[in-house]
């Protein structure tokens, strides 16, 4: 059965998630870094050297940059999915006053079940395919973004960066650290298929694909994810309900509160 939303909010704001994530993030990032130092001294013949520490250490290092990499996107991927839902759910709650001045694309499949099930409309988690709804947020995220024509406001956020997060999520988390050697080679070619060798890396054992693990790159991207999405769905409400402020008066307006409110996520909901 596909979910339903609620239009009735809770009294919160998953953006105030985003910094919590770069906290334990940090914690982690200082562990690993500390465990790879003490590697590289045991690795190099000088000073005491324990072949069983050495290993010990390998292994440390190893796991732990597939924790870290866990514990990121066990963090982030329910973030950003529930910013996305809040955020889309929102804009639904004020689309009959403002349409006359909407965009729709018509010729999407999703547009043309809207009055059948308005609400699975605007769920993002929803996705409407070959006649019937269905679960799968990374379809939803395109569909609607095409539905409604929102590319553009989206431009400072890479939606295919999303889409490898996801990916990598039901990856780690479904399989754990160890996944079966049919389904770490399946998964490494997805990865190479889509281009993400520059967001998620992997080690190998036997010359066989081991360890995935997001690069610190892709983890800190993500981690700035945030602001990103808070503007695109800021411009876009502003836009709908048309105040006469340009596109350059906002964003201006919205990069001077930013910085002078750089720590507003920790404070919503005080």
């Amino acid at each position: 059965m596909s979910p339903e939303y609620d239009a009735e909010f809770p009294e919160y704001n998953a953006y105030g998630v985003f910094p919590a994530a770069q906290n334990v993030i940090a914690v982690l990032r200082k562990d690993l870094a500390e465990t790879r130092s003490l590697l590289a001294k045991a690795a190099d013949g000088k000073g005491l050297y324990r072949e069983d520490l050495h290993e010990e250490l390998f292994y440390k290092s190893a796991y732990g940059a597939a924790a870290l990499s866990h514990a990121a996107v066990g963090t982030l991927g329910p973030t950003i999915e529930a910013v996305l839902t809040q955020e889309f759910a929102f804009l639904g709650t004020f689309y009959d006053g403002c349409k006359d001045r909407i965009d729709i694309n018509k010729d999407c499949e999703r547009w043309t079940n809207y009055d059948e099930s308005i609400r699975r409309f605007w769920n993002v988690r929803c996705v409407f395919r070959n006649g019937s709804w269905g679960t799968n947020i990374v379809e939803g995220l395109s569909q609607l973004t095409d539905a409604l024509k929102l590319g553009p406001f989206f431009e400072d956020v890479c939606f295919e960066r999303v889409r490898a997060l996801f990916a990598y999520r039901n990856f780690a988390l479904h399989n754990g650290y160890e996944a079966d050697l049919i389904t770490r080679k399946k998964f490494r070619d997805k990865i190479v298929s889509n281009g993400w060798e520059d967001l998620l890396a992997w080690g190998t054992t036997g010359g066989d694909p081991w360890l995935f693990s997001m690069t610190d790159d892709f983890m800190s991207e993500c981690c700035g994810l945030g602001p990103g999405l808070h503007y695109a769905f800021d411009k876009i409400q502003v836009t709908w309900t048309d105040d006469g402020s340009t596109d350059a008066e906002r964003r201006k307006a919205y990069e001077e509160f930013w910085r002078k409110n750089p720590d507003f996520f920790f404070r919503v909901g005080d």
